[in-house]
């Protein structure tokens, strides 16, 4: 997975923070069968990242959304944070054919943040502009988290897909003295 970096300094050897979930909570009971959703492949392998107009699920989740948990009847709880997406599919086959999986979802919440001048440690990835990591000394840590999906910087849309564009809108924004208005979904 190809990732790309804005603030350069020691750009993949920093700590990374953990991912963090906001907004409402939606369960939903899972029919029998395939649910014709995608989940990420990567740290962020619980956020939905394409939803099939044929879904059994459509017009009740959407890309962005966060699979917090399955569970269902005989069914210990399974906690999707932090899960590969081998193991969120796998326990999502695993009541495939009796339709009760119970599935709790996160809607993301959209937030600004003013981003100060400099490097902000911030990692998104290649196919998105997804972040992926925030290094230690970010001046955004608290505010930003890993999953998080910019969306505008300074009222200029970022489109879905500009990973390393995203790095350098973010980059090229700084003027060196004025904050930058960031905009999140996450």
């Amino acid at each position: 997975m190809a990732l790309a970096c804005v603030g350069i300094d020691g750009c993949f050897g920093d700590d990374v923070n953990s991912d963090e979930t906001r907004g409402p909570e939606t369960t939903i009971q899972a029919p029998a069968g395939t649910l014709g959703i995608s989940f990420g492949s990567d740290d962020t392998s619980n956020v939905i990242i394409a939803v099939r107009p044929t879904s059994p699920l459509a017009g009740s989740v959407a890309v962005g959304d966060k699979l917090v948990s399955i569970s269902g009847p005989g069914r210990a709880p399974f906690r999707c944070g932090g899960s590969t997406g081998s193991e969120v599919v796998g326990e999502l086959r695993a009541a495939e054919n009796t339709g009760d999986r119970v599935l709790t979802f996160k809607k993301p919440a959209a937030f600004e943040v003013a981003a100060p001048p400099g490097a902000l440690g911030l990692i998104f990835e290649s196919h998105g502009p997804r972040v992926t990591a925030l290094r230690s000394w970010s001046p955004l840590s608290g505010q930003v988290a890993v999953g998080d999906v910019l969306t505008s910087i300074n009222g200029e849309p970022v489109a879905a897909g500009d990973g390393f564009d995203a790095a350098a809108l973010v980059k090229g924004a700084d003027d060196g003295s004025a904050d930058r208005r960031l905009a999140f979904y996450g």
